[in-house]
């Protein structure tokens, strides 16, 4: 009887692991299935030039599923920063420029938005298909969200949704990708460009999963 019961507890314990394919097919699902969630896109290395004059600084969001999305673009010009509103409903866009007082709708703009991030074919699309050679790596905690310990997952990630993940700045094809997971719940993702001279590393944290959002379409 005990080494039965020993066996049903060893059986009980494989069953409640998880492969690290499976760890981001939920990641992929949790992203997907959330109401709402906070963002931010950040990097680290060369600047990023949007506009002649103008560097990337970093992306601070709210989504609201299925297709809102609201973000100030942060951008560098001669040591000061200004902020480019950006506010997204399906297909449209609608863009607010420093010092100016109102939203102006954007036709056909070239803007990667939380929309196009955290589409079906975005952000949860690239968990399940675009990450191979998945390892899981030590447990680890982020200064960004005390208390919290986290689980990791490496891979190394490539194909069209990666340039979408970095706003379309990614350099090269290909890039060692991190995530940490708190249950299934993919709180941030680090991206490591890997076949550049000069590779930069780009950030991306997820929080408030479902909390609500208050996006005013314009």
């Amino acid at each position: 009887m005990l080494a039965a019961a020993i066996l049903v507890a060893c059986s009980g314990d494989e069953a409640a692991e998880r492969t690290p394919a499976e760890a981001m097919n939920a990641a992929s699902l949790a992203v997907l299935s959330a109401p709402s969630f906070s963002f931010q896109v950040s990097y680290v290395g060369d600047p990023v030039e949007v506009q002649a004059g103008l560097a990337l600084d970093r992306v601070d969001g709210v989504f609201e599923a299925p297709t809102k999305s609201s973000a100030d673009v942060r951008v560098k010009t001669l040591g000061l920063t200004a902020i480019l509103e950006v506010v997204t409903e399906g297909d449209r866009l609608w863009q607010k420029v420093p010092f100016a007082e109102d939203f102006e709708e954007v036709e056909g703009g070239d803007l990667i938005t939380g929309t196009d991030i955290f589409s079906e074919d975005g952000l949860g699309a690239l968990l399940r298909e675009d990450v191979t050679e998945l390892a899981f790596g030590e447990e680890a905690e982020l200064e960004e969200f005390p208390g919290e310990t986290f689980q990791t997952v490496t891979g190394i990630v490539s194909g069209q949704r990666l340039n979408t993940l970095t706003l379309g700045y990614l350099q090269g094809t290909a890039a060692d990708v991190k995530f940490y997971l708190a249950g299934d719940e993919v709180r941030r993702i680090v991206i490591d460009e890997s076949d550049v001279e000069l590779p930069r590393s780009w950030t991306i944290d997820l929080w408030a999963y479902g909390q609500p959002v208050d996006i005013v379409i314009p």
